[in-house]
């Protein structure tokens, strides 16, 4: 997540204008005084760099919302509904609050978290690695440095290391939870993940 992001400054259509925005198209191209800027890519989000009242950086998504809706609220977040970061058309955006940013990108079952990813449905998992790697070719596409790819190749790596942990464990799991159950053992889905977790780490030390 960007800094700018982390910290959820409010950002305003007033402001951006007065900074020299001239137009924001729905498919995420900026321009400032009637020039295109080029965007890069910044801790996965595309983002450009100009310079108001000394240097200013800000990513593409929450220019786009602050365009569109006028304002972002102090203390928002705006979230790509696809989690495609790299995705700023406008209908893939959303406000959510930092906690409820953070349900989302943990997973959440009703009101459960999943930090372990062994209840949620495979396809997530799929589906992420599949919009990774049309985020590269999205890259590719716009002569992105290779630099500045290199993350969503360790992203596609990351996550498919987390679904053949997945299809390892995913039975495993199962039958862990239905034991627990059983013998009245069982507490929140998010510490039988946990529990879970533990004991397989364990096992793959002693091993």
């Amino acid at each position: 997540m960007a800094t700018e992001e982390k910290y959820a400054k409010c950002l305003t259509r007033d402001y951006l204008e007065a900074a020299g925005i001239t137009d924001v198209t729905p498919d995420g191209k900026i321009y400032r005084y009637g020039e295109e800027l080029t965007q890069r890519i910044m801790d996965e989000y595309y983002g450009v760099h100009f310079r108001y009242h000394g240097p200013v950086t800000l990513s593409t998504h929450r220019i786009m919302y602050a365009w569109y809706h006028r304002i972002i609220p102090s203390g928002m977040v705006v979230d790509h509904i696809n989690e495609n970061k790299l995705d700023n058309r406008l209908e893939n955006l959303q406000l959510l609050t930092p906690s409820e940013n953070l349900r989302k990108s943990r997973g959440v079952v009703g009101e459960v978290y999943v930090p372990c990813k062994l209840y949620q449905d495979r396809q997530i998992l799929v589906d992420k690695i599949a919009d990774t790697e049309e985020a590269i070719q999205t890259a590719k596409l716009n002569k992105v440095p290779i630099k500045d790819q290199k993350y969503l190749y360790s992203k596609v790596a990351r996550i498919r290391n987390q679904l053949k942990f997945y299809d390892k464990y995913r039975e495993d799991y199962l039958k862990y939870v239905e034991y627990l159950k059983e013998n009245g053992a069982a507490s929140s889905q998010a510490q039988m993940n946990k529990a879970f977790v533990q004991l397989v780490t364990a096992n793959a030390e002693e091993e």
